[in-house]
């Protein structure tokens, strides 16, 4: 029996809202058509005429170090990091109940 396509995924690439996103060596031309066409049905809106190109690029490249940086201790890092800021992060109080 064959492994599903996600499966094959989190071992090749990245799986993203449900869908495998390619290989390494195709991950960003699947990562750009992901962040410009958006994926219907959930959350993840369509960036392309929303922000610049050079942009939609820019993202591309930042997820994919991501996802690159994963299983690496650089990755553990990050995370113990951005789990202690979120720790300390407390919501601004609601208007009219702020300092006087």
């Amino acid at each position: 029996m064959s492994q599903p396509r996600a499966s094959l995924a989190v071992e090749n690439g990245l799986v993203l809202h449900g869908r495998a996103v390619g290989a390494p060596g195709e991950r960003a031309g699947d990562l750009y058509r992901v962040i410009a066409s958006g994926v219907g049905g959930t959350a993840m809106p369509a960036w392309k005429g929303s922000l610049p190109e050079d942009d939609l690029w820019a993202l591309v490249h930042y997820v994919d170090s991501l996802v690159a940086m994963r299983d690496r201790a650089e990755a553990a890092e990050l995370r113990r990091r951005n789990e202690a800021d979120d720790a300390s992060w407390k919501p601004p109080a609601p208007p009219g109940e702020g300092a006087r």
